[in-house]
Order: structure tokens, then C-alpha cells, then sequence
């Protein structure tokens, strides 16, 4: 069973489940762009820098759509086991989006 840590798991909407939380995301943001910035591998790790932007035109985190872009940066590592994807540790810039989407006032 694939285990994930994220900083997202704090909003009920976030599932564990990653397929359902990129529906969620896909909902949210449905021209969303994936851009993998930064890939490494060693032994049995990857370290993963990617890159989620579009535009809100759904419900985020509880957050009513508002037509505003944004820019998630993600970090993360992925332990692999026999071939597979066993843990998933995920670092995301989630005040920064709060932010982009004018939810949050950080200045």
C-alpha cells in the first residue's frame, strides 16, 4: 500500500487518495499544467520539483472559484519498493496559493 505524507491532508477535500486529489485539482483548475522542473534518482529515491498552474474555476479547498491563476511549487520524494511506488513525501507552497487566489493576505 502506497503510503503519502502532504502538507494538504489538513482540508478535509484533500484525500490520501492521489487519484481523487487530482480530480479534485483537475476540478478546481481544469486547464491545469503539470511541468516536471527537476528530477533526480538515487538508490531508491526520486526527488521530484514540479510545477501545477491554471486558472480556479471550481471550488479550491473550500474556496469559491474567483478566476484567478496560480502557481503551485511542489516538492517531492518517492521511495520505490520491488518496482513501485511505496511512500510519497510532498512539500507544496499551499499559503502562496492561498494568496495567488486572494484568500489569504500575507502582506
Amino acid at each position: 500500500n502506497l503510503v503519502q505524507d502532504t502538507s494538504y491532508y489538513r482540508y478535509p477535500t484533500m484525500s490520501k487518495n492521489q487519484k481523487i486529489r487530482m480530480q479534485a485539482f483537475h476540478h478546481a483548475f481544469p486547464e491545469l499544467t503539470i511541468q516536471i522542473m527537476e528530477l533526480v534518482a538515487e538508490n531508491n529515491r526520486v526527488f521530484a520539483y514540479v510545477t501545477y498552474s491554471g486558472i480556479q474555476r471550481g471550488a479550491f479547498l473550500g474556496i469559491i472559484p474567483t478566476g484567478k491563476p496560480i502557481l503551485i511549487r511542489q516538492f517531492a520524494i518517492f521511495s520505490i519498493q520491488n518496482g513501485r511506488i511505496s511512500h510519497i513525501t510532498e512539500m507544496d507552497n499551499e499559503y502562496s496559493v492561498m494568496e495567488q487566489i486572494g484568500y489569504v493576505l500575507l502582506k
